[in-house]
């Protein structure tokens, strides 16, 4: 039993929606006279019965009893739950295709780092006549500091690698990349004079190279910064920088 329809935009859905297959299933107009609450107590008792084991007739129905002020495409999404779910799953495979691409491209990206040795600092200024003759660290302004990291294994090409310094205690502060040469065999060394890496202000002070990270890390704190690229090689050198000799 069916009757006309009652609104014009649930008649213009009726147009759109997938139909059900005609055999095995009930006629869209008893489907559609059932969403207007239009069938008897009996016939209707019986579509309940046939809507609860029929898949394809319900997602019909469901589709039907949509509010009309609602978007077309979100009640025909509702009325067709098979596909809705298909699509679902393809886009959620999308999305997780696209993640595990991303970081297999960034695995590859991060270069297999050999272990690198940290000679120098060259140029300190030894205090006393007394002391040895080792590499100082004690550098005044007109010194020329010099220090090297040297990798203990073949490398494939120059390592990407930068510069910082940091008062004890305080933020990094990327240093100018003029200061870092690279050499033969995968070498950096870093040189500069003291006061362009420490400016005017004595104090303890300490050197950070960095191989293997692209990212900037000024501001940071250096126990942060290694946090943040664990998979970069990390060096430090600790230097006393003085304006004047006691």
């Amino acid at each position: 039993m069916s009757a006309e329809p009652a609104d014009g935009p649930l008649d213009a859905l009726l147009t759109r929606l997938p139909r059900p297959p005609a055999d095995a299933h009930l006629p869209e107009a008893t489907l559609e006279a059932h969403a207007r609450a239009q069938l008897a107590p009996a016939e209707a008792t019986a579509v309940e019965q046939h809507l609860a084991a029929c898949a394809d007739c319900r997602a019909y129905w469901v589709g039907l009893r949509q509010p009309p002020g609602r978007p077309l495409l979100h009640r025909m999404v509702a009325a067709t739950p098979a596909r809705r779910s298909r699509g679902t799953f393809f886009v959620g495979f999308g999305v997780l295709a696209a993640a595990a691409a991303g970081l297999f491209f960034w695995l590859r990206a991060v270069p297999d780092l050999p272990p690198y040795a940290l000679e120098g600092p060259w140029g300190g200024v030894q205090l006393k006549r007394s002391e040895p003759a080792a590499p100082s660290q004690v550098f005044l302004p007109h010194s020329r500091l010099s220090l090297a990291l040297k990798p203990q294994a073949a490398t494939a090409g120059p390592p990407e690698a930068a510069a910082y310094v940091a008062p004890n205690g305080g933020t990094l502060r990327r240093l100018p990349a003029g200061v870092l040469q690279h050499g033969e065999g995968g070498v950096v060394l870093l040189e500069a004079p003291a006061a362009e890496l420490f400016g005017t202000q004595a104090g303890a002070y300490t050197i950070h190279l960095v191989v293997g990270s692209s990212r900037d890390f000024s501001g940071l704190a250096p126990d942060a910064a290694r946090a943040a690229a664990p998979e970069a090689a990390w060096h430090h050198l600790s230097v006393d920088y003085r304006t004047e000799v006691p």
